[in-house]
């Protein structure tokens, strides 16, 4: 895609981000000021990421390879953000090393975990994950800086996580394997707000929604609401089975028996780490389709696992719609400032 091409379609963007684009405007100019940050780099992230770097001095890591958009990575390259296409400790050390006012604004929690076992003297911290604020509070000693977990924010819990990953999670799913969920049993592992919207999405969308969640309180909101809470094995024996839980290894490797002949399986976490590695390598595994890989269990049924388990609507998907991530983003960028300031 030429700059041309890419320049309208951020044009398209912004045009559609008012909320974001008042909340860039109104972002103070902190030029002395380190700020590290893991974000999915897609279309709707890079005006966002343009904008902050003339504010503060940014260091952009990706989330994943697989939710980065080259053309995106390739346009900001030419700005004044610092990109490095991974992030490590190394990398980390290096950008700790240089001056004396750091931040950081985490989806994962990884880099709020090194800075807290390495003792570092980050002034503020950020995290937009369920994981990342569960992987945060795992720890033995708490951060000894201030962490503001923005993943709370109730418009963001409103929009983004109950309505938007489920209304983008099915259509990505339509899109990769040109199915609808119409007669088709759905398993839903977690009944947070984003398996409720992912639960509820499906069966708008014509599908039989099965659910399990260990918590017996979001068990019998999800009895309440219509949906059957059968057991975990039957749950798994689902035709489309959907992990949405912010823990590792929702779905573990002695699960990998209980999928049905046919059966797709695809996660809305934000970790592909929700489904056990050894599903995700496993030795079988071939590509049927473009993000479609079929997996065959020792059983002998042939199920299909979506985008190597990785985060669907991002790494097969365009995620939230524009109009819908300004709410989100604007948060973001709002939060961020009262951090800094």
């Amino acid at each position: 895609m030429n700059r041309s091409d890419w320049q309208a379609r951020l044009q398209w963007v912004e045009r559609h981000s008012p909320l974001t684009k008042q909340a860039l405007a109104d972002f103070p100019l902190l030029p002395e000021v380190r700020v590290a940050v893991r974000f999915h780099i897609d279309l709707k992230m890079v005006p966002v990421i343009r904008e902050l770097a003339e504010k503060v001095r940014l260091t952009v890591f990706p989330c994943r390879p697989e939710t980065t958009d080259p053309d995106g990575w390739k346009y900001l390259a030419s700005g004044s953000a610092t990109l490095h296409p991974t992030w490590s400790e190394e990398l980390m050390e290096t950008w700790y090393s240089e001056g004396d006012d750091h931040f950081l604004c985490d989806l994962g929690g990884e880099m709020i975990v090194w800075a807290t076992r390495r003792g570092a003297g980050i002034r503020g911290a950020m995290e937009g994950t369920t994981s990342g604020i569960k992987m945060i509070e795992s720890l033995a000693s708490p951060p000894p800086f201030r962490v503001v977990d923005w993943n709370s924010a109730p418009l963001k819990l409103e929009i983004h996580n109950e309505k938007m990953v489920g209304f983008s999670l099915w259509q990505t799913f339509t899109e990769v394997t040109r199915l609808s969920l119409h007669g088709k049993s759905v398993g839903v592992l977690g009944f947070g707000l984003v398996g409720k919207g992912i639960a509820r999405t499906a069966r708008s969308l014509g599908g039989s929604v099965n659910v399990f969640d260990p918590n017996k309180e979001r068990t019998t909101c999800a009895t309440y609401e219509g949906f059957r809470c059968p057991g975990r094995m039957e749950v798994l024996q689902s035709d489309v089975v959907v992990t949405s839980t912010g823990v590792s290894h929702a779905v573990k490797q002695d699960d990998l028996d209980l999928f049905k002949e046919g059966a797709f399986l695809l996660n809305a976490g934000h970790s592909e780490e929700e489904i056990h590695e050894t599903i995700r390598e496993h030795p079988s595994r071939s590509e049927v389709l473009r993000h479609v890989d079929e997996i065959v269990a020792e059983t002998g049924n042939r199920f299909f696992l979506l985008a190597g388990g990785r985060l669907l609507n991002l790494a097969a998907g365009f995620g939230d719609t524009i109009n819908a991530f300004d709410v989100t983003s604007a948060i973001l960028v709002e939060t961020l400032a009262e951090l800094l300031s």
